[in-house]
């Protein structure tokens, strides 16, 4: 009898010595698996980071060559302002001309030369046939096509001045240059038959040219 008590004595000390080991080895492997999951999920935001920061190298080297491409185009820095009323009608009651020597001269004008519409004036060419008496003129001038989409690129263009019911009564040749965030335009001085005619605008955000 004293055997047998023994004998399930040291089974019942086995048992428990198992159970605490089974449990510490559970313990262990949970720590563990516990740090590969946050070494896995630190990895996963590491990488997430490096994809960032590489979107963010990636973005600033586009910037980078965008403005060495601005800066090479000698028209984005050397310009004429237009900042008199090219968007709306009259506010004085008078009519101008872009003519230099033209006594219905615009203020803002200063013969044939390289141009950026700038605050009253719009931030680009009107791409729409305006109506009769728009911008302070009695034949506005629009852009007969589109705005060069690239920035450092340049095109040419024509400029139409509406007259009447005549869309295009008359017509001169332009150059456009994309600024990145703005146009500039290679504008020429009115022929005298030309006058009341004026380069008219319209206002649109200068976040993106394109």
């Amino acid at each position: 009898q004293d055997l047998k008590e023994k004998i399930v004595f040291i089974e019942n000390v086995f048992e428990s010595k198992y159970q605490e080991l089974k449990e510490k080895i559970e313990c262990v492997e949970n720590k563990f698996e516990c740090k590969v999951k946050n070494l896995e999920e630190k990895m996963m935001t590491t990488t997430k980071d490096c994809k960032v920061q590489q979107k963010n190298i990636n973005d600033l080297k586009n910037e980078i060559n965008i403005a060495h491409q601005v800066s090479s185009v000698y028209e984005c820095v050397s310009y004429n302002p237009l900042t008199h009323n090219r968007t709306h009608w009259s506010i004085d009651g008078k009519t101008y001309c872009d003519r230099a020597n033209d006594h219905r001269v615009s203020p803002d004008w200063k013969g044939t030369g390289w141009y950026r519409f700038i605050g009253p004036s719009g931030t680009r060419m009107s791409t729409t046939p305006p109506t009769e008496g728009f911008c302070a003129t009695q034949a506005p001038g629009w852009l007969k096509g589109s705005h060069p989409s690239t920035p450092g690129t340049s095109a040419e263009a024509t400029v139409c001045f509406k007259w009447d019911t005549n869309r295009c009564d008359g017509s001169v040749n332009v150059r456009i240059s994309n600024c990145n965030t703005f146009f500039v335009y290679y504008l020429i001085d009115l022929p005298e038959q030309f006058c009341d005619s004026r380069y008219c605008a319209t206002t649109v955000s200068e976040s993106n040219c394109n």
